[in-house]
C-alpha cells in the first residue's frame, strides 16, 4: 500500500466568541440582555411640517442589521407616527428603563425632524435647545399657544432619561443612542482624544465630558447643531451610512463604527457632518467583563473553534466527499451553542484550504 499522505484539511475558525475566560456561570457573571427602541415620525399632525418618507424604511433597515448583531425581534419596540407622540415615546422609554438590568445593551435610534428653539433651562451657550420633533409637534408657535414646546423633546429632557438609563445597565452595560434628524449634533464636531470624542452643544450638553469618555455612553448624532439632515437613496444619510458599515462585518468599537460611518458619508458627497459623542472605547455591541474577574477587562476576548475535515487521502481508501461541508457545519453548531451569551458573526466564519503536495 502506498504511504499514506494528507492532501487536503478543512479548517473552520469561529471568531469572535470568547477565549482563556472562565465560564460565566462559575464567575458569577449575569449575561444582559439586548434591547431596542425605534422611533420614526415620517408625517406630522401639524402639516406645515415636510413629510420624509425615508424614515419608516430607516426603521425597517436598522431592525434588520440589528436582528444580525444579535438583539431578539422580541426585545425591539418600535414607534411610528401617530404612535410615535412625545408622550408615547416618554412611555416607551419609561418602560426600557425600567426593565434595565446590570449588562444590558440598549440601542436608541430616532429618524425624524430636529429642531433648535429658544433655551429654556438657562444652560445653553448659544442660547438654543435640541430637540427631536415627535408626531405632535409644532412648527412654529407665537404668545397665544399655551405650550409652544408641546410635542418637543428637548435635549435636557432626553439627557436626564439616558443617564437613568446609564445607572440600570451599570458599567457593563452600554447605550448607544443615533439620532438622525437635522439639528442632532453639538456646535462643532470636537475632538478625538483617545477613545473619549468630546463635543460642545447637542444631546450631551449638560454633561461633563471628560467623563463621557470613560462611561457606558455613545451618541451618534447625523449633522451638528446647525446642519439639516438629509436623505440618500432612499433612507436619511446617516441610516444609509450605519447600513453599509454594517453590511460585511461589524466593527470591534463604537469608535471604528463611527469612522467608517464618516468615511461613507464623506464619499457619497453629503452635505452635513455625523458626529459621536462619548465613549468610542466601547466594544459594539458587546457586554464589558471586569469586576467579577478582579479587575481585569476580558472585553473582546475570543474563542477559536478549529473543525478539521479530511476530504482526500493519497492512499487508495476512497473519497470522504461531505467532509468538508461537515466540518464548516460543525463549527456552526458549536458557535451557535453560544448565541445565547455571546455574539455570533456568521461571516467571521472561515474555511481554509491547505495543500501539502
Amino acid at each position: 500500500m502506498s504511504k499514506a499522505r494528507l492532501k487536503h484539511i478543512i479548517l473552520a475558525f469561529c471568531i469572535p466568541l470568547l477565549l482563556g475566560l472562565e465560564n460565566f456561570a462559575d464567575a458569577g457573571v449575569k449575561v444582559g440582555n439586548k434591547k431596542v427602541l425605534l422611533i420614526g415620525v415620517s408625517t406630522y399632525s401639524d402639516k406645515g411640517w415636510g413629510n420624509i418618507p425615508s424614515v419608516l424604511t430607516d426603521l425597517d433597515s436598522l431592525n434588520a442589521v440589528l436582528l444580525r448583531q444579535g438583539f431578539r425581534a422580541n426585545d425591539i419596540v418600535q414607534l411610528r407616527d401617530q404612535d410615535a407622540t412625545l408622550e408615547g415615546a416618554r412611555r416607551a422609554i419609561r418602560k426600557l428603563i425600567d426593565g434595565a438590568q446590570s449588562g444590558d445593551i440598549i440601542h436608541f435610534h430616532f429618524s425624524g425632524h430636529g429642531q433648535q428653539v429658544f433655551d429654556t433651562g438657562d444652560d445653553e451657550e448659544d442660547g438654543l435647545d435640541e430637540c427631536l420633533v415627535m408626531h405632535n409637534g409644532l412648527l412654529r408657535w407665537d404668545s397665544t399657544i399655551k405650550n409652544p414646546l408641546e410635542g418637543h423633546w428637548t435635549d435636557d429632557e432626553l439627557g436626564a432619561y439616558l443617564e437613568m438609563l446609564q445607572n440600570k445597565v451599570g458599567s457593563r452595560g452600554q447605550v448607544i443612542v443615533s439620532l438622525d434628524a437635522s439639528h442632532s449634533g453639538p456646535d462643532s464636531k470636537g475632538e478625538n482624544t483617545g477613545s473619549n470624542y468630546t463635543t460642545r452643544g447637542g444631546m450631551l450638553d449638560s454633561k461633563d465630558s471628560e467623563d463621557l469618555g470613560k462611561g457606558n455612553l455613545a451618541v451618534f448624532s447625523a449633522s451638528l447643531g446647525n446642519e439639516l439632515g438629509y436623505e440618500h437613496e432612499g433612507l436619511g444619510a446617516w441610516t444609509y451610512a450605519y447600513v453599509e458599515a454594517m453590511r460585511n462585518y461589524r466593527p470591534h468599537t463604537v469608535g471604528g463604527l463611527y469612522a467608517r460611518i464618516s468615511a461613507i458619508m464623506n464619499k457619497e458627497g453629503l452635505n452635513q457632518t455625523p458626529t459621536l459623542t462619548g465613549n468610542g472605547g466601547l466594544p459594539l455591541y458587546e457586554m464589558r467583563v471586569s469586576s467579577a474577574h478582579g479587575g481585569k477587562d476580558t472585553t473582546g476576548s475570543h474563542l477559536f473553534i478549529l473543525s478539521i475535515g479530511i476530504s482526500s487521502y493519497g492512499m487508495d481508501d476512497g473519497q470522504f466527499r461531505n467532509c468538508r461541508r461537515d466540518a464548516y457545519r460543525s463549527a456552526v453548531a458549536v458557535a451557535s451553542s453560544f448565541k445565547n451569551e455571546f455574539y455570533i458573526d456568521r461571516s467571521q466564519i472561515h474555511r481554509y484550504l491547505l495543500t501539502n503536495e
